[in-house]
């Protein structure tokens, strides 16, 4: 008897036997939700406005570079071409009927003393379309200086978007003053400062201003291809040629006339 009450009093001083625990396994709560929400956005936003900046000045630059370009090839052209234009002393480059978006001229090329054949040119700006053409002939008939021409049906597009630079006209036209002119700013001059009349209207030249015409100032904006103008993605070009084979008389009066 004895040893069944000791073994009950060793059964009821066990400890009770323990239950598993359940480890505290709570989710993030909603406000902790929404605040990674909001931080992604706005990290997200972040980013995306970098990428679009990026991406926005890369095309940006990448039309000024090529707007520059096709400008400036198709300004050397027109350079080139009126450069040509003094076949000899005395001739007269510039037609009649060269307008602020026409310019007329005849140029010649040759080896010898004498020229047998010479080449009229129109370059004409279409304000409808922003193109700039070239039309041009050579002479099928005449002698120096009077050649005849068939119409001028050859073209080459010298460049497209093209517009006009500052609301200046494309073609400026500009004779000698009958004495030099020195502003400030300006170095000395023997060109006259006004237009040649003729060329603000639809007529153009006549045998006279176009007999008179020794300078063409040329000036356009230039797009790239994708036409665009905004963000300075266009470039304003402007090339002055003079017709003299030599640096005309300062002394005043001035006689000097085209192509001396």
């Amino acid at each position: 008897g004895g040893d069944r009450a000791s073994d009950q009093h060793m059964l009821t001083g066990l400890q009770p036997p323990l239950r598993p625990t359940v480890r505290d396994e709570q989710g993030f709560s909603l406000i902790e939700l929404l605040v990674a929400m909001v931080a992604s956005t706005v990290v997200a936003g972040a980013l995306f406005a970098v990428l679009n900046f990026s991406t926005t000045e890369s095309a940006t630059l990448s039309d000024k570079v090529q707007a520059d370009q096709l400008g400036r090839v198709a300004m050397t052209r027109i350079d080139e071409e009126l450069h040509s234009a003094c076949i000899s002393r005395a001739f007269v480059p510039i037609q009649e009927h060269s307008t602020s978006t026409n310019l007329i001229f005849i140029t010649a090329y040759s080896k010898e003393a004498e020229i047998a054949q010479a080449e009229k040119h129109e370059i004409k700006w279409n304000e409808a379309t922003h193109t700039l053409r070239d039309y041009y002939a050579k002479s099928t008939g005449g002698t120096y200086p009077s050649f005849t021409f068939p119409a001028l049906t050859t073209n080459t597009i010298l460049a497209t978007n093209v517009t006009q630079a500052a609301g200046a006209p494309i073609f400026q036209y500009f004779a000698y003053a009958t004495e030099t002119t020195e502003g400030e700013k300006a170095p000395v001059s023997t060109l006259k400062t006004e237009h040649l009349p003729g060329a603000e209207i639809a007529a153009g030249l006549n045998e006279k201003e176009s007999s008179e015409a020794s300078s063409v100032l040329v000036s356009f904006n230039a797009a790239a291809a994708s036409g665009k103008t905004t963000r300075n993605r266009s470039t304003n070009l402007s090339s002055q040629v003079t017709f003299a084979f030599a640096v005309p008389n300062a002394e005043t009066p001035i006689h000097d006339s085209p192509c001396q």
